[in-house]
């Protein structure tokens, strides 16, 4: 949509001057602010056009005092896009949530160290009382205290053993540790809840010597590690996820004034991006360093941007923002930039609260928004709208699914989801509901340990090719005593470009092949890309065995189940390297073509000038996920049930990514919700005109 031809009234343009002129006056008044804007308000616009501000007329105080405006973004993406619109600086930091509080907390390492040291008492507390209480440990736990010493010695002698056969079946397993058996009968019937055991008396092992390493200065274990890539503790190694990240945060902030101080005497002035996709002990941390700055009548000012009925992730604060922080002014906009005014109008519907939008231009387009159920072919609906919308690779469309599956299969990498659907921990309880984020999110610190590992390998595969990659993105360049130069530098890359396969087996063969041959360059580029402690193809395959099929898994794997687990891996091993590139595509947001295939939750912050979403009432395991909506989309109760008000804004975030033209096909009957759906959408279609 070309936006630069639509006229805007006079009026119009004082009225929306006039609100980013109450957020300016909040920042040059020193008040706190939150900025609420509902979908295509221009909340990114507002947020740059506030450092811009900060950078004029507050830039000579900050240089001054050698001070930064701090710019908190939800993603990767978001930094980059508002970095790119600011243009250079040395004024304004702007970066992720997880590593600005990582740049902010890391020096602390003596503060850090002692919140680990507790972390890691805790959790051997925890495992120690599975190994009292639940009954897969119940043999484990009728052991003498020596006879646990004696057991824990034993196999530690046997460490190397146990991960070689751990994979094995129950029968080649307990041939192997025949002498643990004899010693220790009753633990060895169950070979699963054996393997349990083991695991949980390693890792307390594991946590219990990095617990007395930390209280005996040990130098190694003076410093805690956080990688942006990876979202998996490794405590006794010293290394935290994302989740431990904003753990530490909270409690080192809340125990430190100084550091209060120092964050705000450093950035006195921070404004947080997407502020309801925040963490809520984000939240809650940067509410007591601005309280605290008021105390010591330092100014802190902070800002937030965002809209709370686009908070569809679990561990955003959403509506609970203001139990968090609390005292802001809050400051309203009402104008919609993005969208036709027969989107707008459906999407005000759908929203419970006081933002009630309207189009700032006086000629947009007309647009269409269409309801239909009926019983028409996906393919037909969708072949129908090419043609009504004209649709080709210039004037592209965009489907939205609910299913997982179909967004996988019609983007083409079907084998790739269903390998993970099909794997035994997505099987597992609850964890099915975490295979979206895990295999199709877009934020890549969200996907799973094995996907995330393959999205490197794959992402290192695709960079290393091109040209214009920056070599610090896919290479570690050597140490002072080791360093690389220009020549060493070349042949290095040619080697990494060199690699080919296939499938994802055959290049990691040819990656591997050349690991441990004397040329310690390419083995540490392989260690950063990897990540994990495998350097062969064999402990890649027992990694995925492990993570997927037997880790922290109750059922008692048979031989044969053991051997059509590693025919799986095999299988997906050997999947054509074209499937795992689209897939790889997706997560990067490159897919082609005229169609293209998205989940709800990977719409998030993108707009397309077509739209088709195609509805069941069921969404995940919830079989009345949209059913509960439809019974009351059409009354305005901003107080409702919380399944409910998650289905209302995951409905608003798709409804409001469509610029001109946007379709709803639902499929389901809808149960007497007629009427409601009438009131939002208008006339609901049996069959396209």
């Amino acid at each position: 949509m070309d936006y630069s031809n639509l006229h805007i009234s006079d009026e119009n343009k004082i009225e929306e001057q006039d609100v980013l002129d109450e957020i300016l006056q909040c920042i040059n008044n020193g008040k706190s602010f939150v900025f609420d804007a509902g979908a295509g308000a221009g909340k990114t616009y507002a947020l740059v056009q506030s450092l811009k501000h900060i950078l004029v007329h507050l830039g000579d105080e900050l240089k001054r005092h050698k001070q930064k405006a701090l710019c908190i973004t939800f993603t990767n993406v978001a930094a980059k896009e508002i970095k790119e619109r600011l243009g250079n600086t040395n004024l304004i930091e702007v970066s992720t949530i997880h590593n600005c509080v990582w740049d902010i907390i890391s020096p602390h390492q003596k503060q850090l160290v002692a919140i680990h040291l507790d972390k890691l008492k805790s959790e051997v507390a925890i495992i120690e009382s599975k190994l009292t209480k639940e009954k897969w440990a119940e043999n484990y736990s009728k052991l003498s205290e020596n006879d646990k010493s004696l057991l824990l010695k034993m196999m530690l002698d046997k460490k190397e053993e146990y991960y070689k056969y751990k994979s094995s079946g129950a029968t080649i397993f307990r041939a192997k540790f025949s002498d643990v058996r004899d010693q220790f009968l009753p633990i060895l019937n169950s070979v699963a809840d054996f393997k349990k055991i083991i695991d949980n008396i390693f890792k307390v092992n594991r946590y219990n010597g990095a617990i007395e390493k930390i209280s005996s200065e040990d130098s190694k274990f003076k410093k805690v590690r956080y990688d942006a890539r990876f979202n998996n503790d490794k405590l006794a190694s010293m290394m935290i996820s994302h989740d431990t990240l904003l753990e530490y945060t909270e409690k080192i902030v809340e125990n430190n004034l100084i550091l209060r101080q120092m964050i705000f005497d450093k950035y006195p002035y921070i404004l947080v991006d997407e502020y309801q996709d925040t963490d809520p002990k984000v939240v809650s941390t940067l509410s007591r360093i601005e309280e605290y700055s008021r105390d010591v009548t330092h100014n802190c000012i902070i800002g937030y941007y965002g809209d709370k009925k686009q908070n569809i992730y679990d561990k955003g604060v959403g509506d609970s923002f203001s139990k968090y922080h609390s005292g802001l002014k809050r400051i309203k906009k009402e104008f919609n930039r993005r969208s036709a005014n027969e989107v707008i109008d459906v999407a005000n519907k759908i929203r419970n609260d006081d933002l009630h939008q309207r189009t700032i231009y006086c000629d947009f387009p007309k647009g269409s928004v269409n309801f239909y159920n009926t019983e028409i072919e996906r393919a037909q609906f969708i072949e129908e709208h090419i043609k009504m919308w004209n649709i080709t690779t210039e004037n592209k469309l965009h489907c939205f699914e609910l299913t997982n599956e179909r967004v996988a299969e019609f983007s083409g990498f079907a084998s790739l989801y269903n390998f993970f659907k099909n794997s035994a921990w997505y099987k597992t309880g609850k964890r099915y509901e975490l295979l979206r984020d895990h295999t199709l999110s877009l934020d890549t610190t969200k996907l799973g340990l094995v996907q995330s590992l393959i999205f490197r390998i794959l992402d290192f595969k695709y960079k290393i090719q091109i040209d214009n990659t920056m070599l610090l993105d896919v290479i570690v360049l050597g140490t002072k005593d080791n360093a690389l130069n220009v020549f060493h530098l070349r042949e290095l890359v040619k080697k990494l470009k060199s690699q080919k396969g296939n499938t994802l087996k055959e290049y990691l063969s040819n990656l591997f092949a050349s690991y441990n041959s004397g040329n310690n360059n390419y083995d540490k580029c392989i260690d950063h890309v990897i990540g994990e402690k495998i350097s062969s193809l064999e402990e890649f395959e027992l990694f995925i065995l492990d993570q997927l099929y037997l880790l922290d898994v109750d059922d008692k794997a048979t031989d044969e189940e053991l051997m059509a687990y590693r025919q799986e891996i095999d299988k997906f091993l050997n999947i054509n390297m074209s499937i795992l590139d689209l897939w790889h595509k997706f997560i990067t947001d490159k897919s082609d073509g005229d169609i293209i295939y998205h989940t709800y939750h990977g719409t998030k912050g993108k707009e397309f000038e077509n739209v088709i979403i195609f509805m069941n009432s069921k969404f995940g395991r919830d079989r009345l996920y949209f059913n509960r909506l439809f019974e009351v989309i059409s009354e305005k109760n901003e107080v409702e049930v919380d399944k409910i008000a998650e289905a209302r804004n995951l409905l608003y975030v798709a409804v409001t990514r469509a610029v001109r033209n946007l379709s709803i096909l639902y499929f389901d009957d809808l149960n007497g919700n007629e009427e409601q759906v009438t009131n939002v959408f208008g006339e609901i279609k049996k069959a396209i005109n």
